[in-house]
């Protein structure tokens, strides 16, 4: 676990209203160019680029809210799902 990261991206405003607006996070600090996230007791840093970036990371989840967190996010976004798999 961390307790803070800065990430760089060239589309703060999407990712502001994903993580404020879609999964609901609690936004710490915002400006035109950055934003901070609060993801359980990290902070997570989007700063604006130019360069596009992708970033790909998992936000951990206690095994006993997992199935209740499946539901409540499948209203939001489309869950990606392995053939096969349930």
């Amino acid at each position: 676990m961390f307790k803070s990261a800065t990430l760089y991206t060239n589309n703060v405003k999407a990712l502001r209203r994903f993580y404020g607006n879609v999964l609901e996070l609690d936004i710490t600090e915002s400006a035109p160019e950055q934003f901070t996230v609060r993801i359980g007791e990290s902070l997570l840093t989007f700063k604006h680029t130019d360069q596009p970036a992708f970033y790909h990371f998992a936000i951990n989840i206690p095994g006993n809210q997992f199935s209740m967190m499946k539901y409540w996010i499948t209203d939001r976004v489309t869950l990606n799902r392995k053939r096969g798999a349930g």
